[in-house]
């Protein structure tokens, strides 16, 4: 299967996870970007699915905020607990030599030192890591995504094709014959038509 594997604690990092997702999905398609709440259906094991795809991925982004040191209910931080699932995947990763990109969501949050995580997690400071500034992640994340796409396993991965539509445009009389996407004008022998904005995909 290939492609980017999202690992982050929802208490820590959930929005920049989706919001990582949107913009990965639209550069590589869905199916080549696991984000644990999209990519797998209801009803089927998820522990099989998550190890499937994180032992096939080409990539793996740790998602690292703010709030990822805090203690759980047992008053220790949660990466040291042996069945926490962001430890065990990140584990995973590094002992099957899968790339592991360290996130840092936040203008301050530091990447972690080796003294503060488990076994088996002690090389992850040693990664080369990304930051997204909160205040304007939008560059930080196109960035991301750029460096991603330049990578040889990732770079070959095609972004999912507009759909070829036919269509009448009602009260008009006009066909319209191509791709057409969201918020883009359609031209008409000459005459802009900004009221037609469709997002047609395969």
């Amino acid at each position: 299967m290939g492609g980017v594997f999202l690992n982050y604690r929802t208490a820590d990092a959930a929005l920049g996870a989706v919001l990582l997702d949107e913009r990965l999905t639209a550069r590589f398609g869905p199916d080549a970007v696991f984000r644990d709440n999209r990519s797998i259906a209801l009803a089927t094991r998820f522990d099989t699915v998550l190890w499937q795809r994180l032992r096939s991925a080409d990539v793996v982004l740790a998602l690292i905020g703010p709030h990822w040191f805090e203690a759980d209910d047992s008053g220790r931080p949660a990466i040291h607990d042996p069945q926490d699932f962001v430890r065990r995947e990140l584990a995973e990763a590094l002992r099957l030599a899968i790339d592991v990109c360290p996130v840092l969501l936040g203008e301050d949050t530091p990447l972690p030192r080796a003294d503060q995580l488990p076994r088996g997690l002690k090389t992850l400071p040693k990664h080369q890591y990304a930051r997204i500034r909160t205040r304007d992640p939008g560059p930080d994340i196109d960035e991301l995504v750029r460096r991603l796409a330049d990578r040889p396993g990732l770079g070959v991965i095609a972004p999912p094709a507009p759909r070829r539509v036919t269509e009448t445009t009602e009260g008009h009389g006009v066909t319209v014959l191509g791709s057409v996407h969201a918020g883009q004008d359609v031209v008409f022998g000459g005459k802009t038509e900004h009221h037609y904005h469709r997002e047609a995909r395969g």
